[in-house]
């Protein structure tokens, strides 16, 4: 009974020997042919080796390598190769053929290509002959002597690395997740960390939204009074009415009346305005008697009531104003 094997994992051909069970008297030796790992391959292939799966039976293997027009030859093919042997042989699922064939069950090795029935617990691997010649592998691929020990592994290798391949495409979303219950101080501190960690660029303005509504007003500040401003240009003349400025005198003074003053000093004294008009003649009193003078000046009499030395004011008026320069 021989023990378990690795799988060759090699690309080097290993040709070991097996017992064929099936024959008359004792069981012959015969070095076989053990495939590499690249060797088997899926889906089967003819000339290529392959390990069936669960559900597999050996009329869907034999249409996958051969074609629908193939089935029938392929099963006999695959059933009468002598390589396929280590597994075990039954009439079961081959009675319309009449023949016994491989029983595929998972008990035999993953890592033992020719490991015989109940050496594990994986499917047994098969040989798929060419349907023309059908050739065991030993005819097609070149023998090569058993290798010896695994010598010790060498350093491993320093290469360039090469450019990385384009993206492959990008997979369907993915179901969307129960909503979280995180709270907004947490959810800001995450956005402030993704943001300092990922800074953004600045995007375009987007366009001014609409003005809010209009806060409560502030309570008053309180602060110094500052200096005054210097004075600003003076305006254009008004062109208002006399009474129209006399009215909005009057009443701003009507509505901010004014506190007297103190009395300023007392200015100088003028200058002696234009004598006035002469008033009109008084009554004429009674005739006086008059003496002539040298003067030309008539002379008073004896003063009496409404006389002026025997003249009538009027007179004395009349007669000072006749000799004043016209």
């Amino acid at each position: 009974m021989r023990g378990a094997r690795q799988l060759n994992s090699s690309s080097v051909q290993i040709w070991r020997p097996i017992c064929l069970r099936g024959g008359l008297g004792d069981p012959p030796t015969q070095q076989r042919y053990e495939p590499a790992v690249g060797q088997i391959v899926t889906p089967p292939q003819p000339s290529s080796f392959y390990r069936p799966v669960k559900g597999d039976t050996l009329w869907a293997i034999s249409k996958a390598a051969y074609g629908g027009a193939g089935v029938k030859q392929g099963i006999y093919a695959i059933a009468g190769s002598s390589w396929n042997r280590h597994i075990r042989y039954a009439t079961t699922g081959y009675e319309s053929y009449q023949i016994s064939g491989p029983q595929l069950q998972p008990a035999y090795s993953a890592t033992d290509p020719l490991g015989a029935f109940q050496s594990g617990s994986a499917y047994p691997v098969l040989w798929i002959p060419p349907l023309d010649t059908r050739l065991e592998p030993e005819s097609i691929y070149p023998s090569a002597a058993i290798p010896g020990p695994s010598g010790p592994s060498g350093p491993p290798g320093i290469g360039t690395k090469g450019d990385p391949g384009p993206p492959g495409p990008v997979g369907p979303p993915g179901p969307v997740g129960p909503p979280g219950n995180a709270s907004e101080a947490a959810v800001a501190n995450a956005v402030t960390a993704y943001l300092k960690a990922h800074p953004q660029a600045a995007g375009t303005p987007g366009p001014k939204g609409d003005r809010g509504d209009r806060g409560p007003s502030g309570l008053p500040g309180i602060g110094t009074k500052g200096d005054p401003g210097p004075p600003g240009p003076v305006g254009p003349p008004g062109n208002a009415s006399e009474a129209a400025i006399a009215n909005a005198v009057t009443a701003y003074l009507k509505a901010h009346p004014q506190a007297a003053g103190t009395p300023g000093p007392k200015g100088e004294r003028g200058d002696v305005g234009p004598p006035g008009p002469v008033g009109p003649p008084g009554p004429i009193g009674p005739a006086g008697i008059t003496t002539a003078t040298s003067t030309g000046i008539p002379t008073a009499a004896p003063q009496s009531s409404g006389t002026l030395g025997g003249l009538s004011i009027c007179g004395v008026l009349s007669a000072l104003a006749s000799r004043l320069p016209v």
